[in-house]
């Protein structure tokens, strides 16, 4: 598998873990850096049945790996969780380890899921499949939830309870920041990405565009969303490897 460079200037062949862990992110000073991560159809699907999955592909995981190796967090919204199914965080491989120390990143990537009512199967990965040595997931939940149902997930992941029904993403970005996060990676789905675009929240879109037409009524990657004033981006890079492109955003704010 060989992953080049088209933009801005060509290269024949590109290590993505080298490159994405090496780029600019300045923190703000208010939060964390909000990084978006999403792989689309040709023809703008997010999904096939309900789920991304049939848009893997060696390439793909490549630079999924990479793009997570630049975060300190992975925030998730909890219908994805549920679609997905694979979210939990391995321990990472003895190169991401190395590049993540060089970088200041802690060893281990945490991962904070947003899901108003507690509605989590005990039964997912993120539960069962945890690093023994691994630090509790944290689930940001709304003010709704009752204690009873709040005291299944006791051992399993750290439950806070929002003042609100739903809590706002500025409001899981201050607690994420208290808690010494950096670098946010948003891993949510596009109803989750709205809502950070409407806040004005978000720093770098990275999006995967796989060579396949879908068809369908799949969400664009961005839905659901308020904004109606057009967010404009900066095309910072362009990879491809077998017809799948690699593109990074950066939000152009004035």
């Amino acid at each position: 598998m060989k992953i080049r460079k088209l933009l801005p200037y060509p290269q024949t062949k590109v290590s993505p873990l080298d490159l994405y862990t090496k780029l600019s992110r300045p923190i703000p000073a208010d939060r964390p850096w909000v990084m978006a991560n999403m792989i689309t159809s040709a023809d703008g699907a997010t999904a096939i049945h309900g789920s991304s999955e049939a848009f893997d592909n060696p390439a793909d995981k490549a630079v999924f790996s990479a793009i997570r190796g630049c975060a300190d967090w992975v925030l998730v919204a909890a219908e994805t969780v549920r679609a997905e199914r694979y979210y939990r965080l391995p321990k990472p491989r003895s190169d991401m380890r190395e590049v993540r120390k060089s970088s200041g990143l802690p060893a281990g990537l945490r991962l904070a899921v947003a899901s108003s009512s507690l509605n989590l199967p005990l039964d997912l990965p993120m539960f069962t499949d945890r690093q023994p040595d691994s630090d509790l997931p944290v689930i940001f939940a709304g003010s709704d939830v009752s204690a009873e149902t709040s005291a299944k997930f006791v051992g399993l992941a750290e439950v806070i309870v929002s003042d609100s029904r739903i809590f706002k993403p500025a409001e899981i970005l201050a607690e994420l920041k208290r808690r010494g996060a950096r670098v946010v990676l948003c891993e949510g789905g596009p109803s989750f990405n709205a809502q950070f675009v409407d806040a004005d929240l978000l720093d770098e879109l990275c999006l995967s565009t796989a060579p396949l037409l879908v068809g369908g009524v799949s969400n664009r990657i961005v839905h659901g969303s308020q904004r109606v004033v057009p967010l404009p981006l900066k095309l910072d890079h362009l990879l491809e490897a077998e017809g799948t492109l690699f593109a990074r955003y950066l939000t152009q704010r004035s």
